[in-house]
């Protein structure tokens, strides 16, 4: 009597197990160089304006779903994921250049026509606001390269503010005119004019401080 070549085999719980295993077994083997990330989203904000750009790494911004998102990568550099965003100086630079409009106001404009003769508070007052640039602005009122430097080596020791203001000092002293409209008006035209925009605010105070004493 000759038996049955195959027998069925009934399903057995412990055989399931047996394939499982051997299927984790098989995603284990994966080579090293396969890296597989995984990001869930569930720990998300629920908007992604929640996020501040700077606290997600390298730039990484990410959407929002209803499921975990496997992403696998293999050899691969500089991988980005999700959109980029490129943050420019434009607006900065546009505020800087708006600061940097001085209008000739009234005031600016009677400082400029002003016959006063230069104080020495205004002569301390430019000396601690001009810039790098101010052995410009010394040429510009006659001295030269060697005077200016021989002011810096008598003078450097104490602060270059004091050094602009024995130049300014020297000026007022041997010009013919050291008028306030005379100043004011080199000082508007060559582009110093955040200058003349504060001592606009010290002319103002002391025409308000003449006009309140009384006569």
């Amino acid at each position: 009597k000759l038996e049955t070549d195959a027998v069925r085999v009934e399903d057995n719980p412990s055989n399931h197990n047996n394939q499982i295993a051997t299927n984790n077994s098989s995603v284990a083997s994966v080579p090293n160089e396969l890296a597989v990330a995984e990001i869930s989203t569930e720990l998300m904000p629920s908007r992604s304006s929640e996020l501040s750009p700077h606290l997600a790494p390298q730039n990484l911004m990410l959407n929002q779903t209803s499921a975990n998102v496997i992403y696998q990568i293999s050899n691969a550099n500089g991988v980005h994921i999700g959109p980029a965003f490129t943050i420019g100086e434009n607006a900065k630079t546009a505020k800087n250049e708006a600061k940097g409009q001085i209008r000739k106001t009234q005031t600016i404009h009677e400082m400029l026509k002003s016959n006063e003769e230069i104080t020495n508070e205004i002569l301390d007052l430019i000396a601690e606001h001009l810039g790098e640039d101010w052995q410009r602005f010394m040429r510009l009122l006659g001295f030269s390269n060697g005077q200016i430097h021989n002011f810096i080596a008598d003078f450097h020791t104490v602060s270059y503010r004091e050094v602009k203001y024995q130049l300014l000092l020297e000026w007022s002293q041997n010009d013919d005119a050291p008028t306030l409209g005379k100043i004011t008006r080199l000082l508007w035209d060559n582009k110093y004019r955040e200058v003349v925009n504060i001592l606009k605010q010290e002319y103002k105070l002391k025409k308000t401080k003449s006009n309140a004493e009384p006569e």
